[in-house]
Formats: structure tokens, sequence, C-alpha cells
């Protein structure tokens, strides 16, 4: 994460206070584990089996229209305890949009995201990760809760396997920790088997983000 980064989450922490998240306490050994542009058909089951199977959950930020189109896999997130997140209706630069347009697509995908968990709001991690200040300053008189992370796991570049793990042995993961992966490759669901294991050997819990 750049200094340019570290600064902005900085200044969005002592302007949101408990609406905006990028780490848990540092002092706690836990991880928050969050997945970014699913659902997914076939790769979001295989990360949720595994997640049951470790006795995990975590937070998915998911695209509105792949919700909609899989609100079967919305709901098994649901009842197996994990936490749904908006990622907007479509995965496109908010940049090009007007204020309005994004404020529609974060207002559609949590109306979608409501039906499956009864919740009105939802934590929104932008796409790309990229926050206009426009839309920044709306947020924060709505109060609407953002989500952003503290280690990226890079598995958006579609490297190989070993790729993924030799960035996680070089630069540890370290306690309050929030992971962004992606439910949309194998690459990331094999990581995983490893990488649960190897957490929980080196005594590290999971967090679910706290609801907004």
């Amino acid at each position: 994460m750049g200094l340019a980064t570290t600064i902005k989450n900085s200044l969005l922490r002592m302007l949101m206070s408990d609406h905006f998240v990028d780490h848990h306490r540092r002092s706690k050994r836990t991880l928050a584990l969050t997945f970014d542009d699913g659902p997914d058909p076939i790769y979001t089951p295989m990360v949720l089996d595994i997640l049951r199977a470790q006795g995990v959950t975590a937070t998915f930020f998911m695209i509105g229209e792949r919700a909609e189109r899989h609100p079967e896999i919305v709901k098994r997130m649901v009842s197996e305890g994990h936490e749904v997140g908006n990622h907007a209706y479509r995965h496109i630069k908010f940049s090009t949009l007007p204020l309005q347009n994004q404020l529609a697509e974060i207002a559609q995908t949590d109306r979608l995201l409501s039906r499956c968990d009864g919740r009105q709001w939802h934590w929104f991690r932008p796409p790309q990760g990229k926050l206009p200040f426009r839309l920044l300053l709306a947020l924060l008189k709505k109060r609407h809760g953002i989500a952003m992370w503290s280690y990226d796991s890079l598995d958006y570049k579609k490297q190989d396997l070993g790729s993924v793990l030799s960035r996680f042995a070089i630069t540890p993961v370290r306690g309050g920790d929030v992971v962004l992966f992606h439910d949309d490759n194998d690459v990331t669901v094999a990581a995983l088997r490893q990488l649960i294991t190897k957490w929980r050997t080196e005594g590290y819990g999971f967090d679910l983000l706290q609801p907004p």
C-alpha cells in the first residue's frame, strides 16, 4: 500500500470513525478475509466450501448484477454466517460516471443484498478501490460505511499459485489485517487451502468486518 493511500485512509478513519475500516486493531491476532468481484458460479462455491470446512467466516464484496444472477449463492453466504458487502452494481470506473449514477449503483446493490440478509446498509468497497472525491463527500454525509483493505493478495493479476504464496511468505500478514482476495479464479481457491491452515498454525483467528 502506497504512502498516499495510507494517508488517505488515515484521514478517512478520523472523519468517519466507525463508518470506515481498512484494518482491525493491530494488537489482536486476527485477520479479516474479504473477497471482491463475485459471486462467481464456479469459484465462489469452492471458496465457501473451504471456509465452511475451516470454520472461517469472511466478507464478500459483490457486484450487484452478479448477485442478481446468483441469489442462491448470496443466500448461502448469509446462512453460513458470512457478511455480504457492496461492490457497486457494475464493476466499472466510477470516475466515468456522474455522481448520481455512482450513488444509484450503490443503492441498487444495497437493495439487492437486503433481499438476502435483511440489512438496509452494507459496507461499500469502490470498484478498483478508487473513491472519487465527490462520492466520498456524499458517503460522508450519508454516514455510509466504506471498507478498504490493508493487505492485497494481488491475486487479480492472475499469477500462478507459487507467486501468490510467495507474496505471503515474503511479506507476512500482521494481526488486524483486512486481506483482499477475489473469488473468481482457481489460484485463489488453491491458495486459500494452504494459507488458512498456515495462519491457524501461526495462531491467527478470523473476524468479520463490524457492520456499519
